[in-house]
């Protein structure tokens, strides 16, 4: 996998689990 792929899943997750605002955004 690719580290940004990552990333951009990892924060998507955080955002619909956490339901919080963005901490980082890439």
């Amino acid at each position: 996998m690719v580290a940004s792929n990552t990333e951009g899943l990892y924060y998507s997750l955080q955002q619909v689990l956490g339901g919080e605002q963005p901490r980082k955004r890439k």
